[in-house]
């Protein structure tokens, strides 16, 4: 899968890091279940998506570069607005 994003993620590391951010809840399993259709268990997706979470430091330089754009952008870190 070519890397294609200054962040140096796969096509699927973004998008399941948009789904995450984008959810109302933050629902790491949801968000992976919905990039990875084929996950088919709570469990693994759980699983996964907290291991994308935890180890990857592409993936957590860019939720902070996410969110630093929305904190500059309103006023309010991502996690703190009230349209969330």
């Amino acid at each position: 899968m070519a890397r294609t994003n200054p962040h140096n993620l796969t096509d699927r590391q973004h998008k399941f890091i948009n789904e995450y951010l984008m959810s109302r809840d933050l629902n790491a399993t949801k968000a992976y279940k919905s990039v990875y259709p084929n996950c088919k268990s709570d469990a693994a997706a759980r699983s996964s998506a907290s291991r994308l979470l935890r180890s990857n430091p592409n993936i957590n330089l860019y939720i902070q570069w996410v969110g630093m754009g929305e904190k500059y952008r309103d006023g309010l870190p991502w996690n703190e607005r009230r349209d969330r």
